[in-house]
């Protein structure tokens, strides 16, 4: 059976399947589970062309959760109102002004993950800022400035935001992406940054955790982020000394991906919010490391985990 005629008896199928929640569609098979109740009630697999999905898009009144691989239909047309989680691939950029159109007509969004670049020759961006008020988990893959498509964007539900950067390395002009993030108006306790985000200057990671006071887990992946002076603000003791704010007050779980972290003044701001027992600052409970310096780092915080600290192998995927 050639894919033609495979994706006719997928057409003829569609009014079949109106329990459909679920959606993954791959460059060259589309994959349809039936979700009822919260067990999957059946499986089929079809090679089909990109044609017959727009129609079983629209076709799926319960549709909730899609995720397109590999290939974007340039006419794709989504079920707005209805998609609760939108998973788009990570080759097929969306330029600024449209990742914002696709939010704000996908109001009942919960979870997005989408590629931005800055495509367009000519931007016009929403008087009105975008408002997404059920987004709770945005994972953007990103090659340009992304700041632009948070200072058009408001998002007072989101809880966590995973940054991946596509290109070798971060854009020349390296943005101010928590006070970007402030203007959200989010109240941000989860923020990860994927192994590979690198080159953001020192002074621009602290701007970026004053501004996102409410943090409490926060994932690294350089040690570029960990010199000696972000160290020293995120100690509360040395901070109190000198009568200044600490950063992440909040800051109960830090998972770094590296092995160049664990020297002496990391070792001692984990002692420090782990004992400091000081008014207004959260104490740690979790650091997790990548697998192959876990020994390492439970030998240097033998003491705290003792008391009960959590060290924990920490896998990135």
């Amino acid at each position: 059976m050639g894919v033609t005629s495979r994706s006719r008896l997928l057409l003829d199928r569609v009014d079949s399947w109106p329990n459909l929640e679920k959606l993954n569609f791959e460059i060259d098979e589309l994959t349809i589970r039936v979700v009822v109740g919260g067990e999957e009630e059946a499986e089929e697999e079809e090679e089909a062309e990109v044609s017959p999905l727009n129609r079983l898009l629209h076709t799926a009144p319960f549709l909730r959760e899609l995720t397109i691989r590999h290939y974007l239909p340039d006419d794709l047309s989504l079920p707005w109102d209805q998609l609760t989680c939108l998973h788009l691939p990570e080759n097929r950029p969306f330029s600024i002004q449209r990742a914002l159109d696709l939010l704000s007509r996908c109001q009942s969004l919960e979870k997005c993950q989408l590629l931005i670049a800055d495509l367009a020759t000519s931007i016009s961006f929403p008087v009105v800022p975008v408002t997404s008020n059920y987004l709770k988990v945005l994972a953007l893959i990103c090659d340009e400035d992304f700041t632009q498509f948070f200072d058009h964007l408001i998002l007072p539900s989101l809880t966590t935001i995973t940054i991946r950067i596509s290109g070798e390395s971060f854009p020349r002009q390296t943005p101010e992406f928590g006070s970007a993030l402030s203007r959200t108006s989010a109240r941000i306790p989860s923020l990860r940054f994927n192994p590979t985000f690198q080159g953001m200057q020192q002074h621009h990671m602290i701007t970026s955790l004053q501004s996102l006071p409410f943090l409490n887990t926060h994932s690294l992946g350089d040690n570029v982020f960990l010199e000696d002076s972000t160290l020293t603000q995120l100690n509360p003791l040395e901070m109190e000394k000198s009568r200044l704010p600490c950063l992440c007050p909040n800051l109960t779980a830090l998972h770094i991906h590296g092995s160049n972290y664990l020297d002496l003044p990391f070792c001692d701001m984990i002692r420090a919010r782990w004992r400091c027992g000081i008014p207004g600052i959260a104490q740690i409970k979790e650091v997790g490391v990548v697998e192959h310096v876990r020994s390492r780092a439970l030998h240097l915080l033998d003491d705290c985990h003792a008391e009960g600290l959590i060290i924990c192998g920490h896998p990135w995927d």
